[in-house]
């Protein structure tokens, strides 16, 4: 007899495919919207579903190990000012407040930073506060800034990154490929390479 999941079973999303297609919509919805509601809007929907494309690539292991592990650059905002307690409570970030960012995170002078691809997009993902900020003379999308946090870290900082920055963590996914796996037989951990890693190895970089 078959179960109801084998039934059902169905080939999984083509992450990668969904990466380069939400690329692709940015471009269209900024030659086709116009003002900056519409590039605020075309940037947290390419940031926004981009994360969660490779988000869903590292959960499915379809990333090699030097990608997993590679860090992004970042500018990090520090939270200089809580609000004040309400009710019952406590003085914290939270949905009445969280689009006053100038007012709670000191933004003129962020401090440059670096994230892990897992905690990127983690980040995002969970997002608490996400605001895009387009500026006049802004090369358009490159330039455009965006800021988040999550949830966890709503008490701590604010981050900032440009399109152009984010667009970097999305190609050097698309440009991944494992070509090579190495293993421990005594622990049973194995380890998923690319050409740039493989190429080291062999002494041809």
């Amino acid at each position: 007899m078959t179960d109801w999941l084998t039934k059902h079973q169905y080939y999984g999303v083509d992450w990668k495919g969904d990466l380069r297609l939400s690329r692709a919509e940015l471009e269209t919805h900024l030659e086709v919207g116009e003002g900056t509601r519409s590039i605020c809007i075309a940037v947290e929907r390419f940031v926004i579903r981009g994360a969660l494309a490779l988000r869903k690539l590292q959960d499915r292991r379809t990333l090699s190990d030097e990608v997993r592990s590679s860090t992004w650059a970042v500018r990090r905002c520090p939270c200089v000012q809580r609000p004040e307690p309400r009710f019952w409570f406590d003085g914290t970030i939270d949905l009445v407040n969280h689009h006053h960012i100038a007012r709670h995170y000191r933004l003129e002078t962020p401090a440059a930073s670096k994230l892990s691809l897992q905690d990127l997009t983690n980040y995002l993902i969970h997002s608490f506060v996400f605001v895009v900020c387009p500026e006049p003379g802004d090369d358009v999308p490159n330039d455009t800034r965006f800021y988040f946090n999550s949830d966890k870290n709503k008490n701590e900082a604010l981050w900032e990154m440009s399109v152009g920055e984010f667009q970097a963590v999305v190609d050097a996914v698309l440009s991944d490929e494992v070509v090579w796996v190495s293993g421990n037989k005594a622990t049973g951990h194995f380890r998923q390479h690319n050409s740039t890693w493989r190429a080291a190895q062999r002494g041809l970089s």
